[in-house]
């Protein structure tokens, strides 16, 4: 094994032995303390990644109806131009109409 093995490998490179019972206990005890902080840091992050992941299904979710709305929203512009275009071309035909109705009545006073 060469030195950048021995370095990036999660084994420690040397075995410290402890001298006697009470220093192995203690070294043993703290081991396991740490495997608890970790298995409890592990479980929490867990947690947010679920927390996490829900939230981007909530946005995903979000987006999804924001592209609706935005494209519902278009669609009703789009109507509401053609209703205003309907309208004033109904109001240009209904002034020509005036303006005939009002030619032939001054032609039937004359």
């Amino acid at each position: 094994m060469c030195i950048r093995d021995s370095l990036s490998s999660s084994e420690p490179s040397s075995i410290f032995v402890p001298a006697d019972s009470t220093d192995a206990a203690q070294l043993k005890a703290d081991l396991n303390n740490r495997q608890a902080e970790l298995d409890s840091l592990s479980g929490r992050l867990a947690e947010k990644d679920n927390e996490l992941g829900a939230r981007g299904q909530e946005l995903e979710q979000a987006r999804a109806e924001l592209a609706a709305s935005t494209a519902e929203l278009e669609g009703l512009r789009a109507e509401v131009a053609q209703l205003r275009q309907t309208a004033s071309q109904a109001q240009q035909e209904a002034a020509a109409q005036a303006a005939q109705a009002a030619q032939a009545l001054s032609l039937i006073h004359i």
